[in-house]
Parts: structure tokens; C-alpha cells; sequence
């Protein structure tokens, strides 16, 4: 995704880091269940799992509010096309009324 509002950028980032850091901390609550199931390692794990997700929520509902911008087609300046044509159009000379 390309665009020119930097905020937008932050908040696609964020929704990246997030995504990325949940898969890795599933993964890793998964490991700790099995060897520590009564941690307070895991306590600590779920809590950061939670303020991920709730970052990552956050972040999309922020860019999905955001309006998106459409990219604007140049339009033609008109002095620019009156000059144009008026180099272009040749002139007729008039004939005289025969009376």
C-alpha cells in the first residue's frame, strides 16, 4: 500500500507489528503452556497478548475511519488550451459583397 499521508503509513505499520508480534506470542504461549502451565510467565504473556490485540484494533478502526483520498486527475488549465487552439486556427480572409 503507497500513500502519501503519513498517518495512514503509521497506522498501516502498526497493524503490520501487531499482526507479526500476535503470531509470535500465540506461538510462544503455546510452548509455555506446555513446560510452565502455572507460570506467572504466562499471566505476563497473556497480558502483553491482549494490549497487542488491543493496539492492533485500534489502529485498523483508526484507518478504516480515515476518508481515502483518490488520486486527482490532472485537468487541463483552460488559458492554456484557449492558447492552444488560438495557434492553431487559421484565419479566412473575408470577401468583399459583390453589389
Amino acid at each position: 500500500m503507497t500513500t502519501s499521508d503519513p498517518t495512514k503509513r503509521i497506522l498501516v505499520d502498526a497493524v503490520i507489528a501487531n499482526q507479526s508480534r500476535l503470531r509470535l506470542l500465540r506461538s510462544v504461549e503455546a510452548d509455555l503452556s506446555r513446560y510452565a502451565p502455572a507460570s506467572g510467565t504466562l499471566i505476563q504473556l497473556q497480558q502483553l497478548i491482549d494490549a497487542c490485540r488491543h493496539n492492533y484494533r485500534r489502529a485498523l478502526q483508526e484507518l478504516r475511519a480515515r476518508p481515502s483520498a483518490q488520486p486527482s486527475q490532472p485537468q487541463p488549465s483552460t488559458a492554456t488550451s484557449a492558447k492552444l487552439g488560438s495557434s492553431r486556427q487559421k484565419t479566412v480572409p473575408s470577401l468583399p459583397d459583390a453589389a
